[in-house]
């Protein structure tokens, strides 16, 4: 079809979101737009189901904002839909006003509102909801029964779930609806109500009977053996299976009535039906009805076989211990469940953990203070003081903690008088003086009941005047409370305290900002801002939070889209989707591959650069030889480069330009450009390599050129290119923000200097997915100033693997943060997952600089065939004489290595060489998995520290080693099935150098 108009899109954007390609239609809502192509109601409409039923909230918050932009936001429908995406996102306050703010809403409106409400558990909201459908003059159906029926289902609206029943009968509804009858034998069963529950039921014909668990779980409750045996057998008569409802009923009533032998065919049908590894709650039950019935044996047997240790099977099994009275093995139980981080205070069963106590003996000091705390921690202050009250009695001295927990729960229960009488008697009565943990718990107190001069006047008290937790909780109180004066005097001791740290100057400056001094409020976040960077300088003199890094490293993600209106067009012949097309053929390129069409392509790129929405193509079948040339920007909004032809640089080093020896095709200064094609760049490089001091060491050392470089840009796309034979480094990648790479083709043959294939520096928030790169140096290079880089699926093979660095070259300093490679396959290549830094080299006169590489992750990795899998080197000199060490100032910390499996030829799997002066810390290795074909691998540490879990091979026992140098060994016991007989790769040589190019060719 040439010309898509809005009925055609609806259709294609309708029938893959019914198809189960949300995705995709996403992307043709996306094409439309970006053709101008004006949204109709039905557009928006099935968008917006396709944004709620797939999850997708940020885009459906999108195109809300254009909803609103256009003027449809009093549509019906249109409405209903937004109701519909931001009750699904569980924003249902928003929901609700969208919801208010139409100007008429019908059946369907209010059946989805009522559904949602019903299933947020907002059951307080349901029949007020009912009452305003009457006044909008709706008249329920049988669906609007069965939401409002089953938001009554608990027993504290029983009452109103019957008089809901006496109307749904004064309407018609009752029988005449087969789902507004089962729902009736729902409700009365979860409410307990067997009379009322076996009325309904039997007002059903047996053949359209969807409520059996219900009733027969009612029955079971009310220890009605046979007749719920009965029902139990009639279910299955008419087809219907039982679910967890039915056979938790069942085992509860076998320990009710301490029937095993029942119990015991229950668990047979339980296991037949494969609900005793699927449900928790079965399993609990089980665990339960063995205990029950003195069978403890069986009872501990079945825990024993769980899968994973929850905190429900847990607690049945306490409860079965404490029936049997075996009080000993409970208090050891309680002991494991903290050792293994199951948490029975923090989960709220604070009556089982208080039987467990009562049933000890001669509870003790740790046993007071752990009740203690749990009461705390579930807001039960008058039983902490309680609890502390019968200890003293006991004739137990509390100690510091104990007073802790105690005021803790006064905190949380705001029982002021209380804690303030508390912590006043540790020192008077007890002879314990208070530490910072306590004045900080009263701080809170009195901060969260408004008394924010008497903390204030507290915190003087404190030890050393309290520290930044403590006045940060005053400032934040001071916020709640709107009180200026005790805020002001908290915000500055805040930045007294702690003037480096940047989170205090956002608390304090977001502080003058909400009482309206918003000239201050700038003024602090400027100087925040220039400590900021300053520190980022002389990172090397600052303390940082190790662990806090490695989690945030945990929760980064960066969005793979960056506002660039993408098309799907494979290439372009003429104008469409009003776009204009510049056709360097249309400026006097020949397209014979000799001629050269250097200014061709600068013309064209001038018109197109400034002509909004335009596309400057590169037509197919055709190949152009273009000369080193500089595309600047900025450019107008919307430009694509279609690149579908063959571009080819002069394969003749002496016929470069001189002007421009380290670039070919360089890009700068663009914001929301769109390269894609299917077309060729070919950096013709072969002359290049032959001549490099790399490939002959008699040649000099010279500057080549880069094929691609984007420089000083933002909001930049890259997709479905292929870039081969650099003469150096293939794709660069300088000094932009924001840039997405997707399914890129970079190809050298494995012998040719120096051709990295994505080369990034002094750039943050980049993606690359999807990219094939097989090239003579590194597949990918990230060197200083890069941050929030993220790799995805990423093939390597041949090359030098990843690398990050080389850092710190000529005592510069080296920043590289927040890495993350997800998902690669390194085939055969040199190294695999690198880290270098320069040391000082009195000999070669190169100081090792400083700076530091933080928070890196490699995860989910296969290598084959690869000689160095894992690499830290912090002793990388590239030098025809020998490095002496002396020391390496650029720091690294904070990496991750996790599922990182297959094969390597060097028996040295990992290798960790880290400066002696300026160790390498938290190194982190999980599930790690390398072999050797031929026997031994092992890990070299040198200066190194971390630790590892899960399977780790081989042993990296080194990296808690006080030694500096170690060796952690492990015997290949067998060769996976994939690794094939090829010839050892030969060492390739490295790169020298982290600025844009080699210098060294």
């Amino acid at each position: 079809m040439v010309i898509r108009d809005v009925v055609t899109y609806n259709l294609l954007i309708s029938g893959h979101g019914k198809y189960g390609i949300p995705q995709q239609a996403l992307y043709l809502y996306s094409e439309m737009v970006s053709q101008e192509i004006r949204e109709s109601p039905s557009t928006f409409s099935s968008v917006l189901s396709i944004c709620s039923d797939s999850g997708f909230s940020r885009e459906g918050i999108q195109v809300h904002c254009r909803v609103i932009k256009l003027g449809f936001d009093f549509n019906l429908y249109i409405g209903s839909s937004l109701v519909g995406l931001y009750m699904r996102m569980g924003i249902d306050d928003l929901a609700l006003s969208l919801f208010g703010e139409l100007p008429e809403r019908n059946l369907a409106t209010w059946n989805l509102v009522l559904r949602s409400i019903c299933e947020l558990g907002r059951f307080d909201d349901l029949l007020g909801l009912y009452n305003k459908m009457k006044l909008d003059n709706v008249e329920a159906n049988g669906l609007s029964f069965c939401y409002l029926i089953r938001g009554c289902s608990d027993e504290r609206f029983f009452n109103e779930g019957r008089q809901l029943h006496c109307h749904v009968i004064k309407v018609g509804r009752a029988n005449s609806n087969i789902f507004v009858a089962n729902a009736l034998v729902d409700f009365y069963s979860a409410c307990g109500s067997l009379n009322e529950a076996k009325k309904s039921f039997q007002a059903i014909p047996l053949e359209d009977v969807l409520s059996w668990n219900s009733i027969l779980s009612v029955h079971a409750d009310n220890g009605l053996f046979f007749y719920a045996l009965d029902l139990f057998y009639t279910m299955q008569f008419w087809g219907k299976k039982p679910s967890i409802r039915s056979f938790v009923a069942f085992l509860n009533l076998s320990s009710m009535n301490g029937n095993i032998l029942f119990g015991k065919q229950i668990h047979c049908y339980v296991l037949k039906m494969g609900f005793d590894n699927g449900s928790v709650h079965v399993q609990s039950a089980l665990i339960d009805m063995y205990g029950k019935c003195g069978d403890i044996k069986n009872s501990v047997s079945v825990y024993e076989s769980l899968p994973k240790t929850t905190m429900e099977c847990c607690n049945s099994l306490m409860t079965s211990l404490l029936h049997c009275g075996i009080v000993d093995d409970v208090v050891e139980m309680f002991g494991l469940m903290v050792d293994e981080g199951v948490d029975l205070m923090g989960s709220g069963h604070v009556q089982l953990a208080l039987q467990v106590f009562q049933q000890l003996s001669s509870p003790n000091v740790f046993c007071f203070t752990s009740i203690i705390n749990g009461f705390a921690r579930n807001g039960l202050g008058r039983e902490c003081l309680e609890m502390l009250e019968a200890m003293i009695q006991k004739g137990l001295k509390p100690d510091k903690v104990t007073f802790l927990c105690v005021l803790t729960g006064c905190s949380h229960s705001g029982l002021v008088e209380e804690g303030r009488l508390v912590f006043n008697s540790m020192k008077s009565l007890h002879g314990i003086s208070p530490d910072t943990e306590h004045f900080s718990c009263m701080v809170d107190l009195l901060g969260r009941a408004g008394l924010l001069d008497e903390a204030e006047e507290l915190l003087q008290q404190a030890p050393e005047r309290g520290n930044c937790v403590m006045w940060s909780s005053l400032l934040q109180s001071c916020r709640v409370h709107r009180n200026e004066m005790v805020g002001k005097s908290a915000a500055k001791v805040l930045l007294e305290l702690d003037p480096e740290d940047f989170a205090v100057y956002l608390q304090v400056s977001n502080f003058f900002s909400e009482i309206g001094e918003f000239e201050a409020s700038m003024q602090i976040r400027e100087i925040a801002m220039a400590r900021k960077m300053t520190k980022e300088i002389v990172a090397g003199s600052v303390v940082y939070n190790n662990i806090g890094m490695l989690e945030e490293l945990e929760r980064f993600e960066i969005d793979e889209e960056n506002g660039v209106e993408l098309s799907d067009t494979p290439s372009w012949t003429r104008e469409r989707g009003r776009r204009v097309l510049v056709n360097v053929d249309s400026f006097g390129a020949v397209a014979d591959g000799v001629s050269d069409h250097t200014q061709a392509f600068v013309k064209a790129w001038q018109t197109a650069c400034a002509t909004p929405k335009s596309v400057f193509l590169v037509p197919p079948g055709r190949r152009y030889l273009v000369n080193a040339t500089k595309f600047k920007g900025p450019c107008e909004d919307g430009l694509i480069i279609q690149i579908d032809g063959t571009i080819i640089a002069p394969d003749e080093p002496k016929n470069w330009d001189p002007n421009l020896p380290r670039l070919w095709l360089d890009f700068s200064k663009l914001n929301g450009v769109l390269f894609q094609g299917n077309g060729l760049i070919d950096g013709s490089g072969r002359k290049w390599w032959k001549s490099s001091c790399k490939k002959n060491k008699s040649n000099p050392c010279r500057e080549a050129p880069t094929a691609l470089t984007i420089d000083s840009s933002s909001s930049v796309t890259v997709r479905d290119l292929t870039i081969q034979n650099s003469q150096q480094m293939h794709f660069v990648i300088s000094r932009c923000s924001s840039v997405r790479v997707s399914d890129v083709l970079v190809s050298a043959p494995e012998d040719s200097p120096n051709t990295d294939g994505i080369h990034i520096t002094e750039s943050t928030n980049v993606i690359l997915q999807g990219c094939k790169i097989g090239t003579g140096d590194d597949c990918i290079s990230i060197v200083n100033g890069s941050s929030g880089i993220k790799m995805k699926r990423i093939y390597c093979g041949p090359g030098h693997g990843v690398s990050i660095g080389s850092l710190g070259k000529d005592n510069s300093t080296g920043i590289v943060t927040k890495v993350v490679l997800d998902t690669a396959f390194l085939k055969e290549t040199a190294n695999g997952l690198r880290i270098k830094t320069w040391q000082v080299n009195k000999l070669c006169i190169v100081m090792g600089g400083n700076g530091y590489v933080r928070g890196i992750r490699f995860e989910n990795v296969k290598v084959e065939d690869v000689a160095n899998p894992i690499i830290i080197d912090q002793f990388y000199c590239d030098s025809p004489k020998a490095c002496k060490n002396q020391t390496s100032a650029v720091k690294i910390s904070e990496i991750v290595y996790r599922n990182v499996t297959g094969t390597t030829k060097s028996a040295m799997a990992m290798k960790f060489a880290c400066s002696d002066t300026v160790p390498c810390s938290n190194i982190v290795l999980s599930n790690i998995n390398l072999e050797k074909k031929d026997g031994t691998v092992e890990t070299y540490c040198n200066s190194a520290q971390g630790f590892g879990y899960g399977v780790v091979h081989p042993s990296a026992n080194c990296l808690t080693s006080q030694d500096k140098h170690y060796f952690g060994v492990g015997v290949t016991d067998i060769a996976e099935d994939y690794v094939t007989d090829q010839t050892e790769i030969a060492e390739l040589a490295e790169s020298s150098s982290e600025a844009i190019v080699h210098t060294e060719l």
